[in-house]
Parts: structure tokens; sequence; C-alpha cells
């Protein structure tokens, strides 16, 4: 009979968010292939000026869906992994896992906090307690920030995806260009630049445009890159699971 290892219903997990990583990178590209930002040039003579406006499509839904399974799987693994852990001891093999073993994510310690992780890992060793409040967004080394921490992201991001679709409200433009053109943003999802100019002959340089899709925006102030998604997978994989080996 071939018994499962503790680590790989975890790693299964991880294994499932990889494949729909793949899947989303192709869906991903395709989009940048479909030529989605859409860039208009107009004239005005009261103005003296050339104005150009750059536009990003509306993104399709079934990006932020192919997040959300990826999302799935990488939170679960970390409470797979936490159930794992509470089954070394014998008094949470009597227990309902569902009900208060779950691998905790903190941005703030406090003692609310605390308390919460002390509940969710009541049957985890101390030891292996010790790793996962170790392990913690606040306790991320400085000069990192807590709240671009892995796990605090996959927290909002993963919590997000649970009541709605994991929103892909706009795009990260980056835009350069030459001369005394003035820049402003209209809203998410629209840029324009306006160059004075009197000889309407004479276009000015069309700027340049590089365009990373983002993802939960309103969440994760203005949205995580998709390409965030593969970092977590492998922050997981590689920096996270490895150090409950030793139990």
């Amino acid at each position: 009979i071939n018994q499962m290892h503790p680590m790989d219903g975890p790693r299964r997990k991880l294994d499932r968010a990889w494949k729909h990583i793949q899947t989303l990178n192709a869906a991903v590209q395709k989009w940048y292939d479909s030529n989605p930002i859409i860039m208009n040039t107009r004239f005005s003579e009261e103005q003296a000026s050339y104005t150009y406006t750059f536009e990003a499509k509306a993104i399709p839904v079934y990006i932020g869906i192919l997040a959300g399974d990826i999302l799935h799987n990488l939170r679960s693994s970390l409470d797979h992994l936490a159930w794992q852990l509470a089954l070394i001891t014998a008094t949470a093999q009597h227990r309902d896992p569902y009900k208060h073993t779950a691998f905790p994510i903190f941005l703030v310690d406090n003692d609310r906090n605390r308390r919460e992780i002390q509940r969710l890992l009541k049957d985890v060793l101390p030891e292996a307690n010790d790793v996962i409040v170790a392990l913690q967004p606040f306790n991320a080394p400085a000069p990192a920030e807590p709240s671009i921490h892995i796990l605090w992201l996959l927290h909002q991001l993963s919590n997000a995806d649970k009541h709605q679709i994991i929103t892909g409200g706009g795009a990260t433009l980056e835009i350069t260009y030459r001369g005394d053109g003035i820049m402003r943003e209209l809203n998410e999802y629209t840029s324009e630049i306006m160059f004075p100019q009197t000889d309407k002959s004479a276009l000015p340089p069309v700027p340049q445009v590089k365009y990373k899709l983002t993802l939960g925006h309103g969440i994760i102030d203005r949205g995580d890159r998709t390409e965030d998604l593969g970092t977590m997978e492998r922050y997981i994989r590689g920096a996270v699971l490895p150090k409950f080996d030793q139990f």
C-alpha cells in the first residue's frame, strides 16, 4: 500500500497552483498580444496643442478566475500544512480539522492576533508553532515592509477571491516621452499627454508605453502584478515548506 507522505498534500496543492500559473501566463501573454492599449491623437488649434491619449481595454473576467484558482491552491497548501503539523499530536486526531486548525497570517503583532494564532495552532507542537510565528508578515526582517510581505498579499487576495472574482480593473502603464509634454491620469484606465504645438504638421515624438496587467485593485493598493503569483508559489515551496521537514 502506497502511503502519502505528510507533506504530499501541501506539495500537490502547489503543483496544481503551478499548472494554473502556466495557464494564466499563457492567457496574459495572449492579452498582451491583442494590443490592449488604444492610442489616439488629436490636435487643438484653440489650445495650440497635440494630445496623445492612452486607454487600456477592459481586462477579461477569465483572467481573474484563473488567478482565483491559483490563490485557492496556494492558500490551502498552507492550511494543509497546518493540519499535518497538528496530526503529529495525539489530541488533534480526535478533532474536527475544519473548526480551528489553519495556517495564520497576520500583519500586526498584538495580543488579539497572538491569541488567534494560539487558537488556530492549538494542536501544533510548540516548536512548529514558533516557526509559523517567525514566518508572519509582522516578523518580516527590516527594511522589508510587512504590508508587501508575500504571505500578506496572498492573504488579502485569497480572502477577496472567496467573495468575488479577483479584479483586473487596470494596468500598470509606464509612459516615457521626450519634449515638453504634460501628462495626467484621467482614470485608472486612461492617461493623456499634451504637448504645446502650434504647427499641426509637426507631430511630437510618439511616447513609448510599457504595459503590465495587475490584479487586486482596491485590495492591494493599485494591484499586484500577475507575475507575483508565481513568486508566491516559489516562496511557499522553497522558503516555507522546507522549514517543517524536521517535524
